[in-house]
Order: C-alpha cells, then structure tokens, then sequence
C-alpha cells in the first residue's frame, strides 16, 4: 500500500507553495535538460547538478532548485515521497548518480523507494537500485522537534529525550 506523507512544516510555508516554483514535471530526459535551461541552470565541473525532487500521488516525478523547499515542489500537496535528486550528464544523456529520501519538511520513509523508482521508470531515466544515501527521521514527543537520526542515535538534538525507533509522525 502507498503512504501519502503530509507536509510537516510551517503553515505559512505551505500557503507560499501555492506560487510559482519553477518546478519541471519529468516526463522524459529532456524535461531535465529543459529545467537546466529554463532555470539558468549550470551544470558542474564534474558533470553534475543536485535537485529537490518529490514524487506526487499520481506517481510523478517533479524537480526543483535544491535550495527550494519540497512543500513549494509539492505545491502544498502530500507526496509519496521527496528528497534530492544528482544528475549527471554523460555524452548528452541524462543519468541519475545519487538520490535520498531527504526532506525535513515531509520526512519520507526508505520504504518510499518504490514509488520513486517507478516515477524514474516512467520516465526512461536509469537510475540506482535504492536511495544513495538514507536518511531516518523521527518527531520528538516532549520538544516537538524534528530529529534526522544518525548512526542509530535515537536521541533528540535538541532536548536529548529517547526518541521512537519506528517511525512516528501522523500522516
């Protein structure tokens, strides 16, 4: 069963989501290259360029920069999942070389993959077999913080209270 992930954020972020984002759906390789131009986008000397990404309930792939929020990629909407995004461009064809669940604002589980994997199929764009780098996320209960856990630390950052090792945020 796909889970939707709410927007966890401020409200006010999400009432500015509703603007222009400069987002691109990816329906094809050529989406991303059109982004990179539409949106002065300099790729790299290594060849590469890191997006913000969310996948919507229809199982679409949008981007936008990597300093936007994913809320503004979303346009206030739940995601199935959200995160960044490398291309890198080799011989003119797009490839991914790194991706994540990383975002505070929805804070995705690993098991999003599926959905994201089938977003990038749909799309033609070869990519990794999981998430390159994974991120966990838990809410802390007693300072009402958002705490991306490291080297299983269950532990908040802020107020030091034991944090839930199972996923924890209403949705």
């Amino acid at each position: 069963m796909k889970k939707l992930y709410k927007y966890l954020g401020k409200e006010e972020n999400r009432v500015k989501s509703k603007i222009e984002s400069g987002r691109q759906l990816l329906t094809n390789q050529e989406d991303v290259l059109n982004w990179l131009k539409k949106n002065g986008h300099k790729i790299g000397e290594n060849k590469e360029i890191t997006a913000t990404f969310i996948v919507d309930k229809e199982e679409r792939m949008w981007i936008a920069d990597r300093n936007s929020e994913h809320v503004l990629c979303a346009k206030g909407e739940d995601v199935l999942s959200a995160g960044e995004i490398t291309f890198c461009l080799i011989k003119n064809k797009i490839m991914i070389s790194g991706i994540t669940n990383q975002s505070t604002g929805y804070c995705p589980e690993p098991d999003s993959w599926p959905c994201v994997s089938i977003s990038l199929d749909k799309v033609g764009l070869q990519h990794p077999a999981f998430f390159t780098s994974v991120f966990l996320f838990r809410f802390c209960y007693h300072c009402s913080s958002i705490n991306i856990i490291k080297d299983d630390w269950f532990f908040c950052s802020v107020c030091n209270s034991s944090l839930s090792e199972q996923w924890n945020f209403v949705c």
